[in-house]
């Protein structure tokens, strides 16, 4: 019974906006699915209480205090559980446990064997898995939809494929804000106004109005990745690299487009370490 939270949360989400309208001011999102992105794709391939929502996440953990170990852990989470019992242990499937000690250098060998069985959504001629429903003592099909893929700053570059936030173009939401770096310096930061006496010719530009961006859509990420993909030498994929923001296509690229929020939209921002750990740690030795 708790798997239909889905189908309940759904309905509700429907009823909300039907009574509201346009008035998404007063719509209460305490779930992903009330967001935009889950509600079109709901519109788009019909959504039942019969389907599977899963998410991804992905991050590098130190086991010892002493002891260098970069250990890398992706679990997936099933969103037709509630807030409140989907991040129970006993409802998060482990995905993948790469022990280290060293980071791995490919992430995607290791992502793969869980990405693979994503397959599934093919399962049936893409009509969905075959299930057993122990509460309606039926055989349902469900339809297996990938929602978010989650990281820190530093885990997300595994999955999204992008340059990281140090890169001339590192806004993990692929804005069209570029960084400025010091001289002679190679990383990049968010800084929105241009310093005084500020000469540095490939990040020279005006002051930036944060109020005005735009995130990236899917049809210009998709432009992005081809410059990418189609750079001629490695002199051409460093140029397109740093102008798009995109080292690579992202492994979830490979799955069903229409069963899954399209990359990037699938990349959420990292709040939690921005508001508990990075403003705390900078905020707190000020005050």
């Amino acid at each position: 019974m708790d798997m239909h939270y889905l189908d309940r949360k759904m309905r509700e989400v429907t009823e909300m906006l039907s009574n509201l309208g346009t008035d998404a001011v007063n719509i209460v999102y305490d779930n992903i699915l009330c967001g935009n992105e889950m509600q079109e794709l709901a519109e788009r391939i019909r959504i039942t209480g019969d389907d599977t929502v899963i998410s991804l996440s992905l991050d590098g953990a130190q086991l010892y205090q002493n002891k260098k170990s970069d250990t890398w852990i992706s679990i997936w989470t099933l969103n037709n559980f509630s807030p409140n019992q989907c991040y129970q242990k006993k409802h998060i499937f482990p995905g993948t446990i790469i022990p280290g000690p060293n980071k791995p250098k490919n992430t995607d060998s290791y992502l793969y064997r869980g990405i693979h069985h994503a397959a599934l959504q093919h399962e049936n001629n893409g009509t969905g898995l075959c299930m057993w429903d122990a509460a309606a003592s039926k055989v349902i099909r469900s339809q297996i939809i990938l929602a978010l893929s989650t990281a820190d700053a530093l885990g997300m570059t595994e999955t999204d494929g992008c340059i990281g936030h140090h890169g001339a173009h590192g806004c993990r939401l692929g804005c069209p804000m570029k960084g400025r770096h010091k001289p002679n310096a190679g990383h990049y930061f968010a800084v929105h106004l241009k310093p005084n006496n500020y000469t540095i010719d490939d990040c020279n530009h005006p002051d930036i109005d944060i109020r005005n961006l735009d995130t990236l859509s899917t049809i210009n990420y998709q432009q992005d990745l081809s410059k990418v993909v189609s750079s001629t030498d490695q002199t051409d994929y460093k140029k397109n690299r740093k102008k798009t923001g995109i080292s690579k296509p992202s492994i979830l690229s490979g799955l069903a487009n229409d069963l899954m929020f399209p990359v990037p939209c699938c990349f959420p921002l990292d709040l939690m370490h921005l508001l508990y750990i990075n403003l705390g740690e900078l905020l707190i030795p000020l005050w």
